[in-house]
């Protein structure tokens, strides 16, 4: 099977798919298919990275016959038994392992994914004309799927954009329920929803058909990621993960409002923060922000992470904003490792408890960080309010 042929057969099992497309569509401007280089295009013998064995790999095994250059079975000669392995292996390479939602792979904050999706198969998933950004296309072929579990709260961003050399859609989905798988039915009443879609993102490029797809995620939430091609593209490229936490600046800070004898939890994460100075340290280390409003005349709050779903060495430190200083204006408190049975961590006092005055009109900023540059990780923040009587 020559290449060209592949790519043939390729357009003619998506013909189905691409005559529901309208004619603007089709029209529109778009890379040929193709550019299937890299090795993650690759299966054992295929030599020339073509996506599948055809006549040029014969021809390479051929030449390198007797030599170690097509060797296949590992006994170092390529002989008899390295042209049997590829002759039964004849035609496309097998669909990749992520082919479909339910053997997604596992991605995380800042991971950069090569992915070939030349032999992906077309999971069936359709979408509403127009909910994704940059065409009114409504499915995506050859796909790939991708689990993704959101550390904290934040704006998680996809991109394919300068890496990838073929027309490229991304879409990501969730479960509409606090549990609950995120992959999308093929038909039928669905509890998944599309989070977010995009295709020929303008951040990629005025003429670029990549895509770059930003949403905002919460906390320990499932996100599956469905990558593919417009109308039976494929090709090869890296899916790039970027991930901004809320309350990772003092003025984007988690905002929570005060209620009266409810306790109220914060859960998240300092890993991915920038650096602060909380003033009772020496030392410079990762943070988060909590924006906390007043809703009594007169409060007493309280503050904790001395909880389960603490795994580091905490100090808190709050301000009351002002309009000359900003933010940090009125240091209010700042304590680290609080001498209580419950702020133990590993047998040492490392979690904190701080209590602070607040009053109705006034902004409060809290920071959630650890005692060193090196100390950072997950918390959970609990919020006490105490209204208190003129």
């Amino acid at each position: 099977m020559t290449r060209s042929s592949t790519i043939v057969l390729s357009v003619a099992a998506t013909f189905s798919i691409a005559a529901t497309l309208s004619a603007d569509q089709r029209a529109k401007p778009r890379k040929e298919q193709g550019g299937i280089a890299g090795v993650s295009c690759s299966c054992d013998g295929d030599y020339n990275n073509s996506g599948g064995i055809e006549a040029g790999d014969l021809a390479f095994l051929l030449g390198a016959w007797g030599g170690a250059g097509g060797d296949l079975d590992g006994n170092g000669t390529t002989d008899a038994a390295d042209l049997a392995i590829l002759l039964g292996s004849w035609g496309p390479c097998g669909a990749p392992v992520n082919d479909e939602c339910a053997s997604a792979i596992a991605v995380a904050n800042g991971d950069a994914i090569p992915f070939c999706n030349v032999n992906a198969t077309w999971s069936g998933q359709s979408f509403g004309a127009g909910a994704c950004e940059g065409s009114s296309t409504t499915t995506i072929t050859n796909d790939l799927w991708y689990e993704y579990v959101a550390d904290g709260d934040g704006t998680l961003t996809l991109s394919t954009c300068g890496t990838a050399d073929f027309d490229t859609i991304i879409a990501a989905y969730a479960s509409i329920l606090p549990i609950g798988s995120a992959c999308p039915p093929v038909s039928g009443v669905s509890l998944v929803s599309l989070v977010g879609c995009s295709d020929d993102s303008d951040s990629c490029g005025a003429t670029s058909v990549q895509s770059k797809l930003s949403i905002d995620v919460l906390a320990g939430k499932t996100y599956m990621i469905r990558l593919g091609g417009w109308n039976g593209h494929t090709g090869s490229g890296t899916l790039n993960l970027t991930f901004k936490s809320i309350g990772s600046q003092c003025f984007d800070g988690i905002l929570i409002e005060g209620a009266d004898g409810v306790t109220q939890t914060v859960t998240g994460t300092t890993v991915d923060n920038f650096t602060t100075f909380p003033p009772c340290t020496d030392q410079g280390s990762r943070g988060e922000w909590i924006t906390y409003i007043p809703t009594c005349q007169e409060e007493h709050v309280f503050l904790s992470t001395c909880n389960d779903g603490t795994n580091f060495d905490t100090v808190l430190a709050v301000w009351k904003e002002t309009l000359a200083a900003g933010c940090d204006g009125d240091l209010k408190a700042c304590e680290d490792d609080t001498q209580s049975a419950s702020c133990t961590l590993n047998g040492n006092f490392r979690k904190t408890k701080v209590d602070f005055y607040a009053s109705a009109g006034s902004i409060y900023h809290i920071l959630v960080a650890g005692f060193n540059q090196s100390t950072a990780g997950n918390y959970q923040l609990t919020i006490e309010t105490d209204c208190v009587t003129p």
